[in-house]
This record gives C-alpha cells, structure tokens and sequence, in this order.
C-alpha cells in the first residue's frame, strides 16, 4: 500500500532515501504505516480513503484503455503474482539509453550478428593518430570458445547500442487486421511470445487451433479466463522463462476490446480484488461500515487464541507437524523414483521444472528440529527474513496467523482509533505473548519447510539461478536474484504443511471455492459457528489431506488434467494416493496388535492406555483403519456420529459436541418433550462453555497443581450451574459436584457404601508437557461394551435432573462395575460369537437398568424427583391442559417445595446384594 500510494502521484509522495516511507501533501508527516496515520483523525481516514478511491479508478480506467482484463487472474491466493501484474501495467516503460561505460568482466556485442565475448582487459594505443578519441582505447575479448581477439571503444559502441524499435502494424498468420494492438507489438517480440505460447500449449496438452478466425491469442485468452489454471502464476512463468515483459505478454493475450459479459464481469472483478488489495483486512474501508461487527470479531479471535494457550496443545501441534513434514519427505523419495520411471517419456526441460530434490526435503526435517537450538533458530530466522523481507506480502502471508485460523496483534493494531481498540490491540499482544511456546513450533516448522520448498525451486531452475542452491545463493549475498513465484510457492507449500494455506474463493467449481465459503461462513458468525468449529481453515486443509493422501487421491487421475500432469514428470499426486493407501494399510496393521485398546483411538503402553485422537489428522486414519477390519472380521455394529465429526469436521469436543447431541435428541425425537427449561439449560451452558474459552490459560496452572491435590483431578458436573458451572470448572471450585461414571464405581470411605466413581484427568502434569492423554483403567464391563460398540446412550440417559441422575448412577454404575463384569468373564459368555455376545449384553443391561428403577422408585425421599422427570416427560399438549386446569407455575411451586422438604438420601441408597444377572436367552 505505502508503494502504490507513493507511486500514485495523488496526495502523498515517496521519501528520498528513505523505503517503505511516504509523505503527506496535505500534512507534511511521513508515514510508514498507513493504517495508523489513517486513524490518528477522521481527516486522515477521508484523505487515505480518497487515494485509494483515485487508485482504484486510475487502476481499473488503464485496465480498460489497453484491455488487459485481468480481474479473473487477480483472484488468486498467489498475493506477490497479483501485485506484480499490477505494477507492471502501471508502472511507465523503461527508456533505453546509450551505455558509454564498458568495464572488465562486462558480456557485450562485438560484431553485426551479434557475437558476444567477455572483456578480459582494456589496452590503450600509445603515440598514435586517430580521428576519433575512442578509437585509442581497445578491450581484450575472450569468446566463449576460450579465443581471444581485440576490439576498438568506436566498435563497442557501434555494436552495442540500443537497437531502435519498429512499431508497425503487426501482419501475422494468427493476427487478423481486426484484431491489431495499439500500442502494436514489433513482429520479433510477436514470434517470441508466438513460441512460448505454442510451448505453454503443447506442455498442458491442449489442441491447437491456429486460424484467422480464431487467432492463437485469443485461443490462450480463453485458456487463461477458463478458471483452471493460477493464470498470475502462469504469466508470470511463461514470462520469466522466455525472457518477456510481463505487460507485453499480456497486450499480446488480451488484444481486443470487446464488450463481452464475460470482459465486464471480469471487469468487476478487478474492482473488488484492488480494493481487497490495497486494504486486506478492511481497516480503512470495511471498518467505518459495522464498528461493532469489527469489535464482536476481535473478541472472537481473542477467545480463539486463548483456546489453544495450553502447553499440551504446542505439543500436540508440533508432533502433527512434524509427522507432517517426515510424511512429506518420504513422499519426495517415492517422488524421485517415480519420476526416474517416467523421466524416459517426458520432455527433458518439462522434467527439470518438476524434479524433486530429495535432500532438500530432508533437510527440512533436520532444520524443524535443529531450530530448538538458540544458535540456530536465530540463524534460519536471519536467513528468511532476508529472503522474506524482499516480498513483504508474502511474509505477511506465512506469519499473520497461527493454529490456522488466529490472527496474531501485527494484523490488528491501529484498526480502529480509540479506547475499545487499544485495549483490543494490548490484549491481542497478550494472547500472542501467552502462545509464545505455539507461535513458535509453528514458525519453526513454516521456516523449516519455506528453505526446503525454495531450495527444492532453485535447484529445478538452473538456467535462472545459475546452478546454484539456497545456501549458495545466501553465501553470496544474491536475495536479489530470487523470483517471486518461487517465495510465494515455498509459502504456500509451508502453509499446506501447517494445515493454514488459503483457499481462492474464485476458483469456480473447485475444492478451494467450497473450502474459501465454508471458512468465510463460519468466520461471519462469531461466537456462534465459531464456538462449534473454532478453527475452520484447519478444517478444510484437513479433509483436503484426508481426500489426497488416501485411496479416493487415485479418483485425481479420471481428470485429464491431473494425467497431464504425470505426463510432464509431476508425480506428486500419485505418491500422495500411494503414500496415504500406505498409511491406511499401517493404521489396520496396527490396529490388529495385541497393544491395540478396545476403541479406535485407544492404544496400551505397559499397564497405561493413552488417547491418540488429540494427534488429528493423522489419528483419523485409525478411525477408518479400524472400522475396515471390523467390518472384515463381522464385528462392526455400528459407528458413532461423534466419532465421525471429531476426526473429519474437526469439531469441538464442549460445546461442538454438546449441540451435536442436542440436534440429534431432537431429529431422533427423544427429547421433544422436556419443555423450554431443557432448552434453557441447553442455551445457557452453551454461552458458559463458549465464554469460559477466555480462561484456558488457567489449566497450564491447574493441572500442575493437580498433580498433588487429587480432588482437582476430578471432572466436575454444570447441570446444576450451566452458565456460572463453566467458569467455576476452571478453578479449584468444590462447590460444584463431580461428574460420575454410569459404569464404574468406587467405595466411599466414609460410608463404606459403593457409589459411582468420577471421572478424572490422568497424570495431567505429564500430559501438560508430554500431550499424552492417559485413559482411566477400565473394568470387564467397560471393556467389553467398547469392543461390541455399544455406545454411551444405550447404558445411561440423563434425566436433565442432576440429583436424580446422581442417584441413579450410584445404583447403576455398582451393578455394572460388578454385576456385568463378573459375568463377563464367565465361559459361558467367552465361548458365545459376537452377535450373541451383543444379545447378553443388552440384555445385561435391560435388567440392571429396571432394577436400578424399581429401587430408585422405592426410596420415598426421591419422590419429588422422580415427579419431576414424569412431568418433564409429559408432551407439550399434557402440559398444556394442566396448565389451563391447575397452572404450571403451581406444579413448579409444588415439587420445589417438595424437594425442600425431602431428605436428601442420594448417597445412602440401599444396593441389593448379591446381584445376579440373568441369562436373556432363557427366555
């Protein structure tokens, strides 16, 4: 923005001496951040604002005067491609002139065809008479061939100048007089974009139709515009590789100016991504509209921030991460081998631009680790920041956010001026200051990635670079020479590695359109969608992996473009098929041990069972591993929803879950009939879960101490307290009862009665700083209910009433822990197949579920309870009637009375004993 303002001529003028430094006309301060000086004052904002305004207009009226209609090119996640196409056609064309001085080691012309040499030396003729002062002095000239000869200054010079243009009117076999430039093109310039347009064409393997009717330009108009190739980067490259002005290739792709609707809305298009362009994140213009929709989306991104503060979370990152990027280095070596297959059917320059470097991935590997040495995090940062600092939008792009979707403090300051705003900016620096240890793994792994991916570019380019590497060119101080479609390249694979990379939004019919409008949707509804799926770009860059390095990747290959593609020596996409095929096989092999657990992500390590779902994406392909075999071996029942949505929507495990559990209540029609107080509830430990986010940070403090005060270990139940129960949690609140196993039980010491036991965090100091997550040892029956599938809602229900549903665990959980787990050790049981197995258990749990009851119904102090689970169970005609007949208020009134009144016996519910499980099959 500080560049094409100054350049603009309109308001504000660039700084002698001084880069990324523009002055105000109007006020006379130099500015460095545009944003900033635009809301310091309302007067300010209105003089920004204009200049953009007057960009836009003078960039969309040159657009049209040359029709160059780029606006479908411009949308494009390829940020540095777009502004360079910008400044190339704005920016005045440069004026050759005579060069005068010629030094040693200097390439130049030394005869009429164009011979070149190297100067080796210069000489001067002593005591001689010459007409001309040049004709003194000689150079010393080596020819490629290693000959040597000697040339006059005169002849350097004659040879040497610029040659003087031929504008004419361009009569070419594809270039019909409809259809002639203005400005018009020398016929050289035309043969030479002529040829690399033909090469572009041939390499994709699209057919030729060179007619008058329908000129080669045009044909490469209607490729580009045909919204399947990244045409900035397509442009770019062809120019770069062929040695042509970028605008001239564009006056030769887009000579017409024709009023198609497909021009207009391209027309259109570029409006809006120039504007998008010069203000990003809609600081200047998009801020003045909604103030208060800005205000609600910086909470959001604060809230987003502080979910992932815990220590467990930068761990569980960096272990993704980095078996992100050792997968992506095995790829590079099924890479290379697949490309010494094909390299005999492909053309020897297509080969080269697509050549992996092994190495060059691997290295990536050791510079993600290496980095946690001081030494040399600091010294690979150096090392991109010189590159980056070249193309800063591209340095923007890899380091503006973290886990995906959280917008670090750079991107926000100065947004707004005022009080809300600076206290908005402080507290982002402090979100960002709390996830120092997560910004960090990320970055290194971006960095580690970014120097291998660029690395990997140079050495396919050894024309352009030289044969030279990163690290030589680095050495030898040549940043300069580094393209920027290869940085913005290396962002984007470092950003697909990370699981943050963008998606194009104008890439119609493709998977990036779909993924860019889930993102935005979500994104516009803050605190709401964002609150059942807080990092939605993680989302999409998962399901995209899942879909690539799986089998359906070999489904790419019905496409001829991704056939095209192996044709030309890019075999990224099969070994991604390949490579995740392996990995399926692997989770299956794995999930077929002996220290495979009972549920899919559970796996034994000594006499520990630890959870590897925190470790998504890769932990899915256990989810999908595991239900193949069951479905080989015959014991698949079923698969859980939840399951389905935690591994592949990436939703949240709190409040993501809890309304997942509420649409599915309500679509199967099993809780139509608790009444609004349930929904009220529902509402209101939704807003407590979602708020609580903002107190995350806390768990790295409570989970070290719980490591020596066991009562803080133990989950504790909101259904009394659903709002203020979701903040309370977070600390070491008592007050609020523990959440109970339906399934387990324990002896209270006190009574020396059972009761159920609640459910605890294992060792979580341990799994603070090592991410493991430890399961709680199982008995008989819970292990065997996880190997049959039966899901938690057919063993307990709750009642929406914490007190009854207490006492029916303390009942319940006893003659499971006990009752079930004796009989399924039994022979009996042992001996029977699967399906029986499953008849026995549902049949088990039937009766001890009816026997709970009976006792439940016995105990009289239960009475207003139970009252109230049968009211709340009436549908809403019932309750209508005793409305109009006695008023639901005094039903209220009466069991909160009767409540008061009863003594609360929940703990010392009678058990029977001994307990006996009936047979199902007698029957």
């Amino acid at each position: 923005l500080i560049d094409i303002m100054g350049r603009s001529g309109t308001g504000f003028t660039p700084v002698a001496k001084k880069t990324n430094t523009i002055k105000s006309i109007k006020t006379g301060e130099e500015i460095t951040d545009v944003v900033q000086y635009a809301n310091k004052s309302p007067e300010n904002k209105i003089e920004v604002k204009k200049n953009i305004e007057k960009i836009v207009d003078d960039e969309l009226t040159q657009i049209k005067k040359k029709d160059e209609i780029v606006g479908e090119k411009l949308n494009t996640t390829n940020i540095v491609e777009k502004n360079k196409i910008i400044n190339d056609l704005t920016s005045p064309e440069k004026i050759e002139t005579v060069k005068t001085d010629f030094n040693i080691g200097d390439t130049i012309i030394i005869d009429n065809i164009g011979t070149q040499a190297k100067i080796k030396n210069k000489t001067a003729i002593a005591g001689k008479m010459v007409e001309n002062i040049d004709d003194v002095q000689k150079f010393v000239v080596e020819l490629p061939n290693g000959k040597k000869g000697s040339i006059t200054l005169t002849k350097v010079k004659e040879f040497n100048k610029p040659k003087e243009k031929i504008v004419e009117d361009i009569k070419t076999i594809d270039t019909p007089e409809s259809l002639k430039r203005d400005p018009a093109l020398p016929n050289e310039v035309v043969t030479k974009i002529n040829e690399s347009v033909v090469k572009f064409i041939q390499e994709e393997n699209i057919k030729l139709v060179p007619t008058k009717e329908k000129p080669l330009s045009l044909q490469m108009q209607e490729i580009l515009l045909s919204d399947k190739y990244e045409t900035p980067y397509i442009i770019r490259r062809v120019a770069e590789d062929n040695k042509i002005p970028v605008e001239r290739l564009i006056n030769y792709i887009f000579p017409s100016a024709s009023k198609s609707a497909k021009e207009l809305a391209a027309y259109s298009q570029s409006m809006r991504y120039l504007k998008t362009k010069l203000d990003p994140t809609g600081q200047i213009f998009g801020q003045s509209i909604n103030p208060i929709t800005h205000v609600i989306k910086r909470l959001d991104n604060l809230r987003r921030g502080l979910l992932v503060t815990r220590i467990a979370t930068a761990v569980r990152n960096y272990a993704s991460q980095s078996s992100r990027i050792t997968l992506d280095s095995l790829q590079s070596l099924m890479d290379y081998g697949l490309q010494q297959i094909v390299k005999p059917f492909v053309k020897p320059d297509q080969f080269q631009k697509n050549q992996v470097s092994p190495l060059s991935n691997l290295n990536q590997l050791v510079t993600n680790f290496r980095q946690w040495k001081p030494s040399e995090f600091k010294k690979v940062k150096e090392q991109t920041n010189k590159i980056l600092d070249q193309f800063p939008s591209e340095k923007n792009r890899i380091f503006i956010r973290y886990s995906s979707d959280v917008v670090t403090a750079a991107a926000g300051k100065g947004i707004k001026p005022g009080k809300v705003d600076r206290i908005l900016d402080k507290a982002q620096e402090g979100v960002d200051f709390l996830n120092f240890l997560n910004k960090t793994q990320e970055f290194i792994t971006r960095r580690a990635v970014l120097m291998s991916r660029l690395d990997e570019l140079i050495k396919a380019n050894p024309k352009h670079y030289n044969n030279k590497n990163l690290n030589q060119i680095i050495r030898d101080k040549e940043h300069s020479l580094i393209r920027a479609s290869d940085v913005a390249a290396a962002v984007d694979k470092a950003l697909e590695v990370t699981f943050a990379k963008e998606f194009n939004m104008y890439k119609k019919g493709t998977y990036d359109a779909f993924a860019a409008r889930v993102i935005g949707t979500i994104n516009s509804l803050p605190f709401v969608l964002t609150s059942i799926v807080p990092f939605p770009r993680f989302l999409m860059n998962s399901l995209r992996f899942h879909a690539e390095f799986s089998p359906f990747g070999f489904l790419r290959f019905l496409s001829s473009k991704d056939r095209a593609k192996i044709a030309k020596g890019d075999t990224s996409g099969l070994s991604r098929a390949l490579m995740g095929t392996g990995l399926l096989f692997a989770a299956m092999a794995l999930r077929k041990q002996d220290y495979a657990g009972e549920k899919w992500y559970e796996f034994k390590i000594g006499d520990r069972t630890i959870d590897t779902r925190p470790y998504n994406p890769l932990a899915a392909y256990l989810f999908v591993a595991d239900v193949i075999n069951r479905l080989q071996d015959g014991t698949l029942r079923n698969i859980d929803p939840k399951d389905i949505i935690t591994v592949f929507a990436g939703v949240r495990g709190t409040t993501g879950l809890y309304i997942f559990d509420q649409i599915v209540d309500y679509i199967t029609n099993s809780n139509v009939k608790a009444g609004a107080a349930a929904w009220t509830g529902g509402l209101k430990k939704f807003i407590g879960e979602t708020l609580a986010g903002y107190l995350t940070p806390i768990q790295n403090i409570t989970d070290m101490m719980a490591e020596f005060y066991p009562e803080m270990r133990k989950s504790r139940s909101t259904n009394e307290e659903p709002f203020v129960g979701a903040f309370k949690k977070k600390f070491m609140d008592t007050d609020l009862p523990a959440y109970t196993s339906a399934t387990n039980f324990i002896i209270n010491e006190k009574t020396g009665k059972p009761e159920a036991a609640p459910i605890v965090k294992e060792s979580p100091a341990l799994g603070q700083f090592t991410g493991v997550r430890f399961i709680t040892k199982k008995n008989e029956a819970e292990k065997e209910f996880d190997k049959l599938q039966i899901q938690s809602q057919e063993i307990f229900k709750s009642t929406k009433i914490p007190e009854l549903d207490r006492a029916y665990k303390d009942i319940l959980s006893f003659k499971i822990g006990y009752g079930i787990s004796e009989f399924v050790k039994t022979d009996y049981y042992q001996k029977q197949p699967f399906s029986t197995k499953i008849l026995l258990i549902k049949g088990a749990l039937k009766q001890v579920k009816e026997e709970t009851k009976k006792e439940l119904q016995s105990n009289a102090e239960l009475a207003p309870y139970l009252l109230q689970y049968e009211y709340n169970n009436l549908s809403r005609d019932e309750r209508r009637v005793i409305n109009d007949v006695i008023g639901i208020d005094y039903i209220n009134d009466l069991i909160d009375g009767l409540k008061k009144e009863s003594k609360k016996t929940i703990n010392n519910t009678r058990i029977k004993d001994p307990l006996e499980i009936k047979d199902p099959l007698e029957n």
